[in-house]
């Protein structure tokens, strides 16, 4: 009986402090939270414009690290294949990069420079591939296969110091 009453003893111990630690979790938590609420991204300095003006659909916008470019997919009817197109921010035609024969997968990474781009396409069902090909046009050439099935499995990023590439191949 004495044995008993030592374990209940010790579990409500260790019921509360259980319940003081589940409480300050709590109360730690609800004092952060204003903090993080009241931070705002200033809007005052930020400047809006159309970068480009032709008719269809753009999607995917990468601005290159100089901010001399912006790459993106375009469409000219929503059923169209895309097409991998950069435009310079001073205006002016875009680069319209051959990608004949690739579906391109996501958003364009830009090298540090501003003067490649890599991204993700497949050329047939369930093959995936990076490319790397100039901001000034010309065929991408393919850097790795993907092993992911799937479209836009495969991602990539490039790193700022321009030695590694992030890749997503799920």
């Amino acid at each position: 009986d004495r044995l008993a009453d030592d374990e209940r003893r010790r579990s409500s111990k260790l019921r509360w402090w259980m319940l003081a630690a589940g409480l300050m979790a709590v109360i730690g938590t609800l004092a952060i939270l204003p903090l993080d609420q009241n931070k705002k991204i200033d809007l005052t300095r930020l400047t809006l414009r159309q970068m480009t003006s032709q008719s269809g659909l753009e999607a995917n916008p990468a601005i290159s690290p100089d901010g001399s470019w912006i790459s993106c997919l375009y469409r000219a009817q929503a059923s169209d294949t895309a097409q991998l197109q950069v435009h310079s921010t001073r205006g002016g035609s875009p680069v319209v990069i051959d990608t004949t024969g690739l579906i391109v997968e996501g958003r364009a990474a830009w090298s540090p420079d501003s003067r490649e781009i890599v991204f993700a396409a497949s050329n047939a069902p369930a093959k995936h591939f990076i490319y790397r090909v100039s901001r000034d046009g010309g065929k991408p050439a393919p850097l790795l296969a993907c092993n992911c099935p799937e479209p836009g499995c495969c991602g990539v990023d490039w790193s700022p110091d321009g030695r590694s590439l992030a890749l997503t191949d799920s």
